[in-house]
Formats: C-alpha cells, sequence, structure tokens
C-alpha cells in the first residue's frame, strides 16, 4: 500500500489522500485489491503522537482518473478528501489505515497502514 501524494500543510481544506490497496500472492507479488463490490470504504486517520486526540473516520471512495485511480475500485485506489482546517491541524507524522467491508471477497477490517507528514505553514 503507498499513498499517492502526501504533500499536505495544517489546515489545508481539500486535501486529497490517495491509498493503494494490493494484495500479496505467496512469490511476493503484488496485485490491485479490488474493492469495487465493498459496502464500506472508510480511511482511518491518527494525528501525530504529539496531539492529544483519537483517530477520525473519513469516508473514502473510489479514485477517479484524475487522482490516478480507475473511478470503479477494481485498480484498489480510494481517496479521502479533508473538510475542515481541524481535520489536518497538527505538523508531524500522520498514519491512516483503510477500513473495508466487501462481501465479495470476505474481507472485513483494516488494511495495512500509511503513513504521511502535514508540514506546517509560513506564521
Amino acid at each position: 500500500m503507498s499513498c499517492t501524494d502526501c504533500k499536505f500543510k495544517v489546515g489545508q481544506i481539500g486535501a486529497i489522500l490517495v491509498v493503494d490497496l494490493v494484495q500479496v500472492d505467496a512469490l511476493g507479488v503484488e496485485t490491485p485489491f479490488d474493492v469495487s463490490a465493498a459496502s464500506t470504504l472508510q480511511i482511518v486517520v491518527g494525528k501525530p503522537s504529539t496531539a492529544a486526540s483519537t483517530p477520525q473516520t473519513f469516508t473514502a471512495v473510489f479514485a477517479l482518473a484524475a487522482d490516478g485511480g480507475t473511478g470503479d475500485g477494481t485498480d484498489g485506489k480510494i481517496k479521502m478528501t479533508t473538510t475542515l482546517a481541524t481535520d489536518f491541524d497538527v505538523s508531524g507524522d500522520y498514519e491512516a489505515e483503510p477500513y473495508i467491508v466487501d462481501a465479495t471477497t470476505g474481507f472485513d477490517g483494516r488494511a495495512q497502514r500509511v503513513r504521511f507528514s502535514v508540514d506546517p505553514v509560513i506564521a
């Protein structure tokens, strides 16, 4: 799993975090994890350890072509968008875990974490 564009600033509204979901076979070969039939797509974001807060849960959607995806979930690319200045309100290292419920594949839980940084703004 990777973070497609992880250049964020504190207070940024409209920041798009794209997460690539993959599955790894016995030989270590990665392929996209098809989430096209998922009934729940969320991204749980944890702020830096210096921030006294509980993780935030964002509704995720399929990443569109403009975000590097196909828009249908077959490529395993999902995204979340910040809507409030408080979504990324402290600088530092964040973590994100996708949460997926997919009756077709039987997957129900969180996927591997991705880490990203939120940079401070010039005061």
